[in-house]
């Protein structure tokens, strides 16, 4: 600051003339203050308070004169609360050096504070006014108190800064701006709070820059809630970014028309618990969570998305989130897109609600988003299609890049959906816990889309992992075994060509043993027709054939095995009736298990 300008002091109007103006209601217009004024130029501009507080004497405090001030400065405190003032009320580019004091004033017309410094506290609390509010460009070195403020017409606080504000329950029936004014965007200093307001029109801070917390929880806006970029008439930008610097809370807060934010910018926590969003909602660009290059904090910041409600498209598409992102229970009742976000966090889609298509990729089928932390769609549910590519693909397609890094974890227990689009094999190796019902909804999504190869694939991927989880733990080694012995012999049932060769190899390795001398015999049935012999291999294939078959067949019939010794191991005789019974075993296993198995009727295994 440089030393005060000296110079001749102006011809304005004299103190006396400045009272008698005021006294009668005659608009005071001095030129606007600048910086660097002598104290005798000051002097010329002063206001004691008590030339305006004298207006409103006890008991009814009604001020029936306007009040039109400008370019003044107002020495002392200011106290006309319960003051009524029926004519318009009008203090422009001038300055309160104390406090402001018009709780539950009420002001018939218009109140304009329009490029007005206040060096003190101002308390607006239970004030009433019928006309509109005009804070334009003004400046509030203390705090701002206005709680149950009540604005009939618009409050317009556009290019304002703000220490700390206290606006909860503020009811205002047309719409509120607190947006760019001359590059200069509207700016709260410390903790602001609008708890509980209820704003009957359009709600715009266009370019507001929130370096504290900010609390707009139970919240209700009529009209659309702007915290975009300020744009002219041709859509240039002519302001800045929003920024939630420390935080921002809209919990249970209802929206009747769209919101738009559009490129803002949250350095730390969002709470959005539970709001309410009856239109679209607009985050593309938008940027969650500590700038680009500067190091994560200690603990990551949360975005939290829970229990929130879209009636109409939500849209966050290129939106970096630098934190643990939840949107546990949320509901969407149209389209969500994702296109090009970059999930640097955890992602919880938990319970989640997707009534209309869910995508994440553009809908040029270009940018698809990046998981690069574990992400989570427990017991979600969609609808309709879900997006990550725009085919069905075993492999990330050549130049498209993976969606989901590697080492981590995703989670679709309980995930169903009505087609998915998506590489795979990049996500299935990824799953985790192991569940059975992510691989089952998969397959059965494919072999719905007609995919099915990639659905038996899936099928087989699954078994595999069963059967690892399985030899996880003790109590689970039998079922492992059951496992393992349903992939040796049927290839879990899909193309299981082992099948045909395990067979033959039984079938021939028996027509071997009962080709042998004294193998078999004629049994009782047989009479005359069959004579004791050794049989040909041939004829020992029909009769392995007839054993191995669960129910009788003409081929080989009228054989019965000998207890004729056909081979020894450590002594002990292993008979041919043994063996024929080992074959009628094995039939009555792999028989029945084979036709199941080419029916499709063990395709599916129970938990």
């Amino acid at each position: 600051m440089g030393a005060p300008a000296v110079g001749p002091v102006p011809a304005w109007l004299t103190p006396v003339e400045i009272l008698d103006h005021i006294t009668k209601g005659i608009p005071v217009a001095l030129p606007s203050i600048q910086a660097n004024e002598t104290p005798a130029v000051q002097a010329q501009r002063a206001v004691p308070s008590h030339w305006i507080t004298d207006l409103a004497p006890e008991p009814g405090r009604k001020v029936e004169k306007p009040i039109v001030l400008s370019g003044v400065i107002i020495q002392g405190a200011v106290d006309l609360k319960y003051a009524t003032f029926s004519n318009n009320f009008s203090i422009k580019e001038s300055a309160f050096d104390s406090d402001v004091d018009l709780s539950f004033a009420v002001f018939e017309k218009m109140a304009c504070f329009e490029a007005t410094a206040f060096g003190g506290k101002v308390v607006l609390s239970g004030a009433e006014v019928k006309g509109d509010l005009e804070l334009k460009r003004a400046i509030f070195s203390g705090e701002l108190e206005g709680q149950q403020l009540s604005v009939k017409h618009d409050l317009s606080a556009s290019g304002a800064t703000f220490e700390k504000v206290s606006m909860d329950g503020l009811n205002v029936q047309g719409g509120v701006s607190f947006c760019t004014v001359n590059g200069t965007p509207a700016r709260f200093q410390e903790a602001a709070s609008f708890v509980g307001s209820h704003i009957q029109g359009q709600a715009a801070f266009s370019g507001a820059q929130f370096s504290r917390k900010v609390r707009f929880d139970l919240t209700q806006i009529d009209g659309g809630a702007f915290f975009n970029v300020d744009t002219d008439d041709n859509d240039n930008v002519i302001g800045t970014t929003v920024l939630f610097q420390e935080g921002v809370g809209f919990i249970g807060a209802t929206l009747k028309m769209q919101l738009n934010m559009i490129g803002a910018r949250f350095g730390s926590s969002v709470d959005f618990d539970g709001l309410q969003v009856i239109g679209d909602a607009h985050f593309e660009n938008a940027h969650f969570g500590p700038a680009a290059g500067a190091p994560p904090p200690a603990e990551p910041i949360e975005i939290g998305f829970p229990g929130i409600n879209v009636t109409g498209q939500a849209i966050f598409e290129d939106v970096t989130f630098r934190g643990t992102l939840v949107f546990h229970q949320s509901d969407f009742r149209a389209e969500v897109l994702f296109g090009g976000a970059q999930f640097q966090g955890e992602v919880k889609f938990d319970g989640v609600h997707f009534s209309g298509p869910l995508f994440f990729t553009r809908r040029s089928w270009a940018n698809p988003a990046r998981f690069l932390n574990n992400v989570s769609f427990l017991g979600a549910v969609a609808d309709h299609d879900v997006y990550f590519r725009e085919k069905v693909t075993d492999v990330v397609p050549e130049g498209a890049g993976p969606q989901f890094a590697v080492n981590t974890r995703v989670d679709f227990r309980g995930f169903s959906y009505s087609r998915i689009y998506i590489a795979w094999r990049e996500v299935i190796g990824l799953l985790e816990p192991f569940d059975l019902q992510p691989y089952r909804q998969m397959e059965s999504v494919f072999q719905t889309m007609g995919k099915d190869k990639f659905a038996g694939e899936v099928y087989l991927t699954q078994r595999r992992r069963s059967f690892a989880y399985n030899r996880e733990d003790p109590r689970r080694w039998l079922r492992s075994l059951t496992d393992f012995l349903y992939w040796a012999f049927f290839n879990f049932g899909v193309k299981p060509m082992r099948l045909f060769a395990i067979t033959a190899v039984l079938l021939c390795g028996f027509a071997w043993v009962f080709s042998q001398p004294n193998s078999v015999k004629p049994d009782k049935d047989a009479g005359a027709a069959l004579t004791a012999r050794t049989l040909t291999w041939v004829e020992g294939l029909g009769v392995s054939f007839n054993f191995f078959m669960p129910f009788a067949v003409p081929i080989g019939s009228g054989w019965q095995a000998t207890d004729r010794p056909a081979f020894h191991v450590s002594d002990l005789p292993v008979t041919f009736t043994f063996l024929a019974t080992l074959d009628r075993l094995l039939g009555w296993l792999f028989v029945p298990i084979g036709a199941a198995v080419f029916s499709g009727l063990v395709r599916q295994q129970k938990k």
